[in-house]
């Protein structure tokens, strides 16, 4: 109880600026999970993250930090991996630690935060043995996210054996918790960064390369449409025209006639008789060319041959 006294003493005053006890290692207890059906490892429920001090970076900088979620439900851990990361910059970009304590309480972070994370700090063993492994799996396959680099630490390497992790999940490193200086994190989180720089402006670079590809299809598909020398449009051009004038017209007919249909289809009693309505349609486009009183007349005129035609009918104008 002393020892540990004096430890997190120590581990104050480098907290609170103390330079005499700086660049020096520490070894701060954390206490290790002890399941109910774990019997084995009830006697051995302390175990030691080493933790050398990192280096500082003081200036402030104006671009937006790296978000990078923690996942741990130890509270030592969680605390030290701040202590570590307080000062670090990448890019002249800050840390933005945000802590999780259950997989559960990561998914939920995951789908509130729009604007993603770079990297996650993954424990395997939380509120299940394998809580950090399902949210690998989760992050992959759900959420179908490839970009975010994801690091797992554990302090119980027996659980999920480093070998069988790394091959049969897509993670970027495996750390025993046992095992992990401050050189080695924040190592390891400076190269995960890196990667993911790299994947960010492959993806950008993948978006602009499409977005480049479509407007010179549509160029072209234009370039196609019209004549060379004089820019008017070629036969590809009216013909396409056509078939949708075509494709316009017949639908003005389909509703024309279902109108017509339920019209005729009404039988109105009046005085003890049976009045039989029957109506008659004049169609006519209306296009660029066209004014809206030309087109009416049209239509009108068209109208006037449908009831000639015997009435009950539609007619479609004449352009010719």
């Amino acid at each position: 109880g002393v020892a540990c006294g004096a430890q997190i003493a120590a581990l104050l005053k480098i907290r609170q600026g103390d330079s005499s006890l700086r660049s020096r290692f520490y070894r701060l207890p954390f206490r290790m999970k002890a399941k109910q059906d774990m019997t084995e490892q009830k006697n051995a429920a302390m175990g030691f993250l080493i933790i050398e001090e990192a280096p500082q970076t003081v200036a402030k900088s104006q671009l937006p930090p790296w978000n990078i979620l923690v996942v741990d439900d130890d509270e030592q851990v969680q605390a030290v991996t701040k202590m570590v990361l307080r000062h670090v910059q990448f890019r002249d970009r800050p840390f933005k630690l945000i802590s999780a304590r259950s997989g559960k309480e990561a998914r939920d972070i995951l789908r509130d935060t729009p604007e993603g994370f770079a990297l996650a700090l993954v424990d395997v063993v939380m509120e299940t043995k394998t809580a950090g492994l399902d949210l690998v799996r989760h992050i992959r396959d759900d959420l179908k996210d490839r970009s975010i680099r994801l690091i797992m630490r554990t302090g119980q390497p027996g659980h999920a054996p480093e070998q069988n992790v790394v091959i049969d999940y897509e993670i970027d490193a495996y750390m025993a918790k046992t095992d992990i200086s401050a050189q080695k994190l924040v190592t390891a989180i400076i190269a995960s960064l890196r990667a993911y720089e790299y994947i960010s402006e492959i993806k950008t670079l993948n978006a602009e390369l499409e977005a480049r590809v479509a407007m010179r299809t549509a160029e072209l598909e234009k370039l196609a449409m019209l004549d060379a020398l004089t820019g008017a449009g070629n036969r590809r051009h009216l013909e396409q025209r056509a078939e949708a004038e075509i494709s316009a017209c017949q639908r003005a007919q389909q509703i024309a006639e279902r109108i017509r249909s339920a019209i005729a289809a009404q039988n109105i009693a009046a005085n003890g008789n049976i009045i039989h309505i029957t109506a008659s349609f004049g169609l006519a486009a209306l296009g660029p060319d066209l004014s809206l009183e030309n087109a009416l007349a049209r239509a009108d005129n068209a109208l006037y041959r449908a009831k000639k035609g015997g009435r009950n009918q539609i007619a479609l104008d004449d352009i010719s």
